[in-house]
């Protein structure tokens, strides 16, 4: 722990962390005096579904109270549901919470029972890439992947042709089956259920996550 810092800020920018900060004080400045408290980073929630269940407003509520300052969620639930013009809104309410929300776009179907079988078309893939808050594509199961489908495979394209990720869903895969998923562009995969598949994984190159809540 570091003990008597002080920290400048300019607009999004940390710009200062150091004993003595008199040299960014200014004559606007606003200085705020902390004392017997701890400063830390909020956490980042890198894979999440924070819509699936609740309002934008209210899922960032009980973010805030756990540390949670910035979210990556996927929305394939949420497009299933509401459609191209639905996600547009979502996108327009994630801008103005308080912490934030980064998304990546839907790149398989919904598997589940949904009233509508909705899928981006390029047009609205790459209106939707080009935000600053869509990371790239996401939930791009595997099996879509390898049977060839072409949307899946458009969607991946899209995303890397603008320098964006692919984020995977490689639950199952292994051996050829996920080396081919990696050579795919699918740079990430989130369904390790072990130490087994997650060395696995990191060795084909895979941001790695363990998954343990399910």
């Amino acid at each position: 722990m570091l003990e008597g810092f002080s920290v400048a800020i300019k607009g999004e920018k940390i710009a200062y962390v150091g004993k003595n900060a008199d040299h960014t004080i200014g004559a606007y400045t606003r200085v705020i005096k902390v004392e017997s408290q701890v400063l830390i980073p909020g956490f980042i929630d890198a894979h999440a579904h924070m819509f699936a269940f609740c309002r934008v407003d209210e899922t960032v509520k009980y973010a805030i109270k756990g540390g949670t300052t910035t979210v990556i969620t996927e929305v394939i639930d949420t497009f299933f549901h509401v459609g191209y013009p639905g996600l547009r809104e979502f996108m327009k309410a994630a801008r103005i919470q308080p912490i934030k929300i980064f998304m990546l776009l839907p790149g398989s179907p919904f598997i589940g029972e949904s009233p509508k079988k909705q899928r981006l078309t390029g047009e609205e893939a790459d209106s939707l890439l080009k935000q600053s808050e869509v990371l790239g594509v996401g939930e791009v199961y595997w099996p879509y992947v390898l049977r060839k489908d072409e949307n899946a495979l458009m969607l991946i394209s899209k995303a890397l042709t603008q320098n964006k990720r692919v984020e995977g869903h490689g639950a199952g895969a292994k051996d050829k089956n996920l080396a081919a998923y990696a050579s795919a562009g699918v740079s990430s995969c989130h369904e390790a259920i072990n130490a087994e598949e997650a060395l696995e994984r990191l060795n084909l190159g895979f941001t790695t996550m363990i998954r343990g809540e399910a």
